[in-house]
C-alpha cells in the first residue's frame, strides 16, 4: 500500500501519541479524515487538487459509461427525447396522441430540448448522456472524497454503487442508463448529499429543489431525507431553522418548476377521472414500481439484505455528530419512507382508489437509490480503515504477524474466492444462457457469499478481553466482509465491459427482429410511400416507433401520458386495440397485435379505425388478417415474414399537406412469437438514410 512505509508506527507510539481530531466547525471547508472515520496516516493527497479530481471523474465516468452506454434509444429515451424534440418543434407529428399530451417535465424540455434544433435524436442522446455520466461522476466523485479523502476509492465506490443499483434494487429504480428528467435530478441529488456531508444546509436545500424542478419526485422524496437527516442530528451539529431559512426558500421555488406543471395539468378535470387515473397507473401500468404485491419477492429479500448490511457497516465506525453521520441519516430517511409506502399498501386493502391515490408518489424509489449508495459508501471507508488497521498490526516483527493471520484464514479465503467466481461466471450461464440475462442468479449467487461472509465475521467478534488481540480480530472480521462486499463488483464491470465489444441492437428488440423492424420503419417514413401525416395502429410495445418511423401512432404501452384526461384515453386505447378478449385478465396482455386483430370483424376493425383515425395498421407478420389490404412486408416467404402494413379498404390515401420531418434513427421493440412458430435470425441490413 505504500503507507507502511512513510508512516511506520509502532503500537506504543501510536498509544502516545494519538491523531488530534478536528473540530466539527472546520468541517464546512474540509472534512477532517478523524471526524469521518480515517485515520490520519492514510495519505498526504490533499482532496483539492484539481488533476486527481479531473482523473478520478475520467475514470468514474468509465465506470458510468460501461454500465450505461447501451445501443440507442434505451428504455425511456423515446419517450423523453422525442417529447422535448415535439417541445421545440410543435409542427412535428401534430396528431400524435402522446405527444399531445401534458408536459409535466417542462424544466428538462426547456434546457435539454433546445438541442433539438441542431442535432438528430440519436446525437441528441448521446449528448446527454456524456453529459450526464460527466455531471454524476463529478458529483459522486466529490461525495466519495468528502467522506474519504483518499485517492481512487471514489472509483471502487462508484462502480460498487452502479452494481448494487443494477442487482439490488426492490422497485425498478435506475439512475446510471439513459437520457430523462429523473438522470439530471439525480445530477443534484449527488452535489446536495455532498452538502449535507459537508454540513451546509442552504447549499443542500437549493440542490435538492433543483433536482425537485427536474424531477419533483426524486428532488421531493430527497428534501424529505434531508430533513430526516436534519432531525437526527444533535442540535450543536447541525444548523438551525432561521439559518435555513434561505436555503429552504431558494430550494422550494425552484421546486416549482417540477411541481407546477404536475399540480395544473388535472386542473378542472372530475374527481373521478382522476382517481381512475391512478388508479391505472398503480394497478395496470407501474405496479412494478408502485405497488409493493407486485415486486418479486428475491427483488425484496435482496433489498433487505442490503439494507442489513448497510446497518451493520454504518453502525461500526460512523458515529453521532460525524459528517458520515449526516449521510446516514438521509439513508434513513430513505428507509422510513419506503416503508410508509409499504403500511400504505397494507392499510387500505380493499380501498383500491385511495391506495392508488396514495401510492402514486413512488414511495420506494429513494430506498432503491439511498441504500445502495449508503453501502458503497459506508463500505469502502470501513475497508479502508479496516484494512490500514489491519496492515499496521500485523506487518511488524512480532510472532503474531501478517502470514500468521493470513495462514489462519486462508482456507476461508480460498473457499469464498473460489465460491464467488462460480456464482459470478459459470452459474448464470447454466441456468440461462448469458452472464447479463442470468442476472438474478448473479446476485442470488453472491447474496449468498455474503450471507456467509457476515456469518464468519460475527464469529470474529468474540472478544477475549485482551484489547491487543480484540482489535486484530475486529480488522480481520471488518477487513474479509468488506473486501467480499467490494470484490463483487469486479466481475460486473468486467462483463459489461466485455458487452460494449459486442455489436448489438437495442437491447430491449430481440436480435432476429431487430433487421426487420427497421426496414419496415424505414419503408414507412420515405414519403413517397406514406404521407407524412398519416397515423398508424402498431404492436403495443413499439415504442420506438416514432423514433425510426418518423409517423404518429395511436399509442403505446410504453408511453403512457401524466395527465388524467390523456391516461384515461390511453388506456382506453390500449383495451380496444391490444387487449384480448375472452382470456382471463392476467393474460388479455400477452397476444400480439395480428392475433388481436384476428378474432375481429372487418367492422369492428372499422369501427376501431373510424374511433381512433388512424390509416394504416402495423402487425407482427403472423397470423395474416386477409380481410385488410395488404400494403407492405418485410418479406414475401411466409416462414421470414416478421411485420406487415395493412390499410383498411376506402381509408387512406388522403390529400394531406406535407410536413417535412427531421431524420434520425435507432430503435427498440417486443413482440410475442405465437407458439410453435420457429423464425429464423436474418441479417442486419445495411443502415439506410431515411429520404428528406
Amino acid at each position: 500500500m505504500g503507507i507502511l512505509a512513510k508512516n511506520p508506527m509502532s503500537k506504543k507510539s501510536r498509544h502516545e501519541n494519538p491523531p488530534q481530531s478536528v473540530p466539527e466547525s472546520a468541517a464546512s471547508q474540509e472534512i477532517s479524515r478523524e471526524t469521518a472515520g480515517i485515520a490520519v496516516a492514510s495519505c498526504s493527497v490533499p482532496p483539492q487538487r484539481l488533476t486527481l479530481f479531473a482523473i478520478e471523474t475520467f475514470f468514474i465516468f468509465a465506470v458510468f459509461f460501461l454500465y450505461g452506454a447501451w445501443p440507442v434509444p434505451d428504455e425511456n429515451e423515446p419517450n423523453y427525447i422525442l417529447k422535448a424534440v415535439r417541445f421545440w418543434n410543435p409542427d412535428w407529428l401534430p396528431n400524435d396522441a402522446f405527444l399531445n399530451s401534458a408536459n409535466t417535465h417542462w424544466l428538462f424540455y426547456q434546457t435539454f430540448g433546445w438541442l433539438s434544433l441542431y442535432f438528430s435524436p440519436a446525437v441528441m442522446t448521446w449528448i446527454g448522456r456524456i453529459l450526464l455520466w460527466f455531471l454524476l461522476a463529478a458529483g459522486w466523485q466529490r461525495l466519495s472524497w468528502t467522506i474519504l479523502a483518499v485517492p481512487w476509492y471514489s472509483v471502487i465506490s462508484a462502480a460498487a454503487f452502479s452494481y448494487f443499483m443494477t442487482f439490488y434494487q426492490m422497485a425498478g429504480e435506475w439512475v446510471i442508463g439513459g437520457v430523462e428528467g429523473k438522470v439530471f435530478a439525480y445530477v443534484f441529488v449527488f452535489f446536495g448529499l455532498n452538502a449535507l456531508v459537508r454540513n451546509r444546509w442552504n447549499l443542500m436545500w437549493v440542490c435538492f429543489g433543483l433536482s425537485a424542478g427536474y424531477h419533483v419526485l426524486v428532488g421531493g422524496w430527497s428534501m424529505a431525507a434531508g430533513g430526516t437527516a436534519w432531525l437526527l442530528q444533535k442540535r450543536q451539529d447541525r444548523a438551525s431553522l432561521l439559518r435555513m431559512i434561505p436555503g429552504l426558500l431558494i430550494g422550494a421555488g425552484l421546486s416549482l418548476f417540477g411541481l407546477l406543471p404536475g399540480l395544473g395539468m388535472d386542473q378542472g378535470v372530475p374527481k373521478e377521472m382522476v382517481e381512475k387515473a391512478h388508479e391505472i397507473a398503480v394497478f395496470e401500468r407501474l405496479p412494478h414500481h408502485l405497488l409493493p404485491s407486485a415486486f418479486p419477492w428475491p427483488m425484496i429479500v435482496r433489498m433487505l439484505f442490503l439494507t442489513l448490511i448497510w446497518l451493520i457497516c454504518s453502525s461500526l465506525h460512523w458515529k453521532r455528530g460525524t459528517p458520515g453521520n449526516r449521510l446516514v441519516g438521509y439513508v434513513a430517511g430513505a428507509i422510513v419512507i419506503a416503508f410508509a409506502g409499504f403500511l400504505i399498501a397494507l392499510a387500505f386493502p380493499s380501498n383500491r382508489p385511495l391506495t392508488a391515490n396514495l401510492l402514486q408518489f413512488y414511495w420506494f424509489r429513494l430506498a432503491d437509490f439511498a441504500i445502495p449508495l449508503g453501502v458503497s459508501l459506508s463500505a469502502v471507508t470501513l475497508f479502508f480503515n479496516a484494512s490500514q488497521r489491519f496492515l499496521r498490526e500485523n506487518w511488524s516483527e512480532e510472532k503474531s504477524g501478517l502470514g500468521e493471520t493470513v495462514g489462519k484464514h486462508a482456507f476461508f479465503v480460498i473457499f469464498l474466492a473460489v465460491f464467488a467466481y462460480w456464482g459470478f461466471w459459470q452459474l448464470p450461464p447454466m441456468l440461462s444462457g448469458g452472464v447479463v440475462s442470468g442476472s438474478n442468479s448473479l446476485t442470488l449467487s453472491w447474496g449468498f457469499v455474503l450471507f456467509v461472509a457476515t456469518c464468519k465475521t460475527f464469529r470474529y467478534f468474540q472478544f477475549s478481553g485482551d484489547e491487543t488481540n480484540d482489535r486484530k480480530r475486529t480488522a480481520a472480521a471488518l477487513f474479509y466482509a468488506s473486501l467480499l462486499l467490494y470484490s463483487g463488483t469486479l466481475p460486473a464491470v468486467l462483463n459489461y465491459a466485455r458487452e460494449r465489444v459486442i455489436a448489438r441492437p437495442p437491447r430491449t428488440v430481440p436480435d432476429r427482429f431487430y433487421s426487420p423492424w427497421r426496414q419496415m420503419c424505414e419503408w414507412i417514413a420515405d414519403p413517397n410511400n406514406t404521407p407524412e401525416d398519416a397515423k398508424f395502429l402498431v404492436p403495443r410495445r413499439s415504442e420506438s416507433f416514432k423514433w425510426y418511423a418518423n409517423r404518429s401512432d395511436i399509442g403505446v404501452w410504453k408511453e403512457m401520458p401524466q395527465d388524467a384526461v390523456s391516461m384515461v384515453q390511453w388506456f382506453e386505447t390500449m383495451e380496444d386495440c391490444f387487449a384480448k378478449k375472452n382470456v382471463p385478465d392476467k393474460e388479455k396482455w400477452l397476444y400480439g397485435l395480428a392475433s388481436v386483430l384476428s378474432d375481429k370483424s372487418p367492422e369492428e376493425i372499422a369501427a376501431l379505425q373510424k374511433k381512433y383515425s388512424f390509416d394504416y395498421i402495423l402487425t407482427e407478420g403472423w397470423p395474416l388478417l386477409p380481410t385488410l389490404e395488404k400494403v407492405y412486408a418485410t418479406s414475401e416467404n411466409p416462414a421470414d415474414r416478421r411485420y406487415v402494413l395493412y390499410k383498411i379498404p376506402g381509408f387512406g390515401n388522403l390529400e394531406r399537406t406535407r410536413m417535412m420531418p427531421p431524420a434520425w434513427g435507432e430503435t427498440e421493440d417486443r413482440i410475442l412469437i405465437p407458439q410453435g412458430e420457429l423464425l429464423p435470425t436474418l441479417e442486419p441490413l445495411p443502415p439506410v438514410v431515411p429520404a428528406k
